[in-house]
């Protein structure tokens, strides 16, 4: 449902099936970079299946009415295979700023690079020895910054998907950012 700044509620119609238990269901729902022209959102959610669950990311077009908000022409762009059978699935993504690549963190400790308009895989980045959960893209888009539960923050040399080594006082946090000039 959406809900107002006064704290009105609209339930949101058109919603895809999740498979929700512990600390998997509706995950994340994250606004499209041209959100103001196109009205897509992008979501994460843990997708039933058979063999169990896995994370999976799909965009939808928000439609909203005088009382009244859908989700439309929603469709799967990617799916984290195979199938688990439970626990954190993982869930954040973050875009680049041009929008056209999305960084995808998952429960086997990867950061998956996937194409924003067909979800299609263009990458891999592994180092993470726990769940990776928060990113963060530099303006130029080449960087990416990772923390996990492993208590990590990783930098990226996206175009290389080489882990570099971070900016000398840089320390571990749960809220990760990159300034305009990378650091």
């Amino acid at each position: 449902q959406l809900v107002t700044q006064q704290g009105e509620k609209t339930p949101v119609t058109g919603a895809t099936e999740v498979a929700y238990r512990g600390q998997n269901g509706m995950l994340g729902v994250f606004l499209s970079p041209r959100y103001a022209s196109d009205h897509s959102l992008y979501l994460t959610y843990s997708e039933p299946g058979e063999g169990g669950s896995s994370l999976a990311m799909a965009r939808a077009k928000l439609v909203l009415g005088k009382d009244s908000a859908g989700l439309e022409d929603l469709e799967v762009l990617w799916r984290q295979m195979p199938k688990g059978r439970g626990g954190q699935v993982g869930a954040q993504i973050a875009f680049t700023p041009d929008g056209k690549t999305i960084a995808a963190c998952a429960s086997d400790n990867r950061i998956y690079l996937l194409d924003a308009g067909t979800g299609e895989e263009s990458g891999r980045l592994t180092g993470h020895h726990w769940y990776p959960w928060a990113l963060a893209f530099a303006d130029d888009g080449k960087l990416l910054y990772s923390w996990g539960w492993d208590g990590a923050i990783r930098r990226w040399d996206v175009p290389s998907r080489k882990q570099l080594p971070l900016p000398a006082g840089t320390h571990a946090t749960e809220v990760i950012t990159a300034s305009p000039d990378g650091r």
